[in-house]
């Protein structure tokens, strides 16, 4: 079941019982304890708390010398199941909004019984889902159509070791547009070139430091600005994940010579500089240096990299969306038109889809949807910006060179909004 896939990965790291069984040392116990308790809350631990109740009764080792009560572990395995039944139930739930729950059923109603629930409630509850469920699976499967403009968009990119992630989404859609790859190094640039950034960078904070930002707000300034190509600005992973470092090492050198009471030697800064700012000579550079402020540095740098501009009347489009629907119809809208939205949204379910912590703020932009008949789901295509590997992403999830088919109901739970061009 999709649910449990992640479960069982995480249980897999542990030792198995059969090779723990013979092993009585008390360290070694505490260790399995200790992993219990890290991942009884996220994971069905319960055959583990098994393996550890048996292993201390086969070792003589009372509860206690744990520093825990004789109730403790029973507790605690009541407690796993009983967290394992509420994320399936919330799952039932979020996916009747979306399609069919088929998927889930059989796991709910066998934890529901280890729990102790009464067989008429548990199928009360299921079979009100399902009515439910088969309405959504009917209106999905007639409004989600197929579509996928994966291979128009080219190669996964990769934000490599920089927080760009709403530069390289527009980029990524801007370039869908114009049929050219445009720099997403540059629309992150022009969006830190702000009254707040610009003061951030006055007291020392450095080009490669400014990180995060508002897909819409960096879509605007960008076309507002002209767009630069990627050849101009390189942005992508073509430097063995040193982007970060390369690009604040570049402002520091540049910050150094500015600031420097001797003539600017271009020569070092020109030398490092030149594999992101391949437009920039040497003459340009000694211009630079002579009229630019620490703040600006990085800024002219790039206008200068970028001589030619590409300038565009696309209009940029982001509706407020608070609701789970609204955000769903206003994706399918614009994919049914085959326009590739930008999706701001939490990224923690990307390694783990029923991680609710809300901790990674991320952007990435979706490319395709497709009707998965075997889960009765509609699902759509996710291209991420953090190259072509596919060993980042849960496993229930399908992923190939970077592009993640994710089911409608995990996109709308997570998303916060939805920008796209015209």
């Amino acid at each position: 079941m999709r649910s449990t896939l992640i479960a069982i990965l995480f249980l897999t790291a542990f030792p198995l019982a059969e090779a723990l069984a013979e092993n009585c040392s008390i360290s070694s116990i505490q260790t399995q304890a200790k992993q219990i308790a890290l991942g009884y809350q996220k994971y069905d631990m319960s055959m583990e708390i098994d393996s550890l109740t048996s292993r201390m009764q086969r070792c003589k080792i009372p509860s206690r010398r744990l520093g825990v009560p004789d109730t403790f572990y029973p507790t605690l395995r009541t407690q796993t199941l009983r967290a394992e039944f509420n994320r399936i139930q919330v799952d039932m739930e979020q996916y009747a909004n979306t399609g069919r729950i088929n998927e889930f059923v059989e796991a709910y109603t066998a934890y529901g019984k280890a729990l102790g629930f009464p067989p008429n409630i548990l199928k009360s509850f299921t079979n009100g889902l399902k009515a439910k469920a088969e309405k959504s699976y009917a209106r999905e499967k007639k409004s989600c159509k197929p579509m996928d403009v994966s291979k128009e968009m080219g190669p996964v990119r990769n934000q490599d070791s920089i927080g760009w992630c709403y530069a390289f989404a527009a980029a990524d859609i801007l370039s869908f547009k114009l049929k050219k790859k445009i720099s997403a190094a540059d629309i992150a640039v022009n969006y830190n070139d702000s009254l707040f950034n610009t003061g951030a960078k006055y007291v020392g904070v450095k080009a490669g430091s400014l990180e995060g930002g508002f897909p819409s707000s960096a879509l605007e300034g960008a076309i507002e600005k002209g767009l630069c190509l990627e050849k101009d600005f390189p942005s992508e992973d073509n430097i063995n994940g040193e982007y970060q470092e390369l690009i604040t090492q570049i402002d520091k050198l540049g910050r150094d010579e500015i600031t420097s009471w001797s003539a600017p030697n271009c020569e070092k800064v020109y030398q490092t500089s030149r594999r992101l700012f391949p437009n920039v000579s040497t003459k340009d550079l000694e211009h630079i240096l002579k009229t630019s402020s620490r703040a600006d540095f990085i800024d002219q740098m790039a206008n200068r990299t970028c001589k030619q501009r590409i300038k565009t009347n696309l209009k940029v489009s982001s509706p407020w969306t608070f609701r789970e629907k609204s955000l769903g119809d206003e994706i399918d809208e614009q994919l049914s038109a085959k326009n590739p939205v930008v999706l701001s949204y939490d990224a923690t379910g990307l390694t783990d889809r029923r991680d609710y912590s809300e901790l990674g703020m991320h952007a990435s932009v979706l490319v395709g949807r497709r009707f998965n008949e075997k889960s009765g789901q509609c699902e759509y295509l996710l291209r991420n910006s953090w190259g072509r590997s596919c060993g980042y992403y849960d496993p229930s999830y399908q992923c190939k060179e970077g592009n993640i088919w994710i089911p409608k109901a995990d996109i709308v739970k997570r998303g916060k909004g939805a920008t796209y061009v015209k």
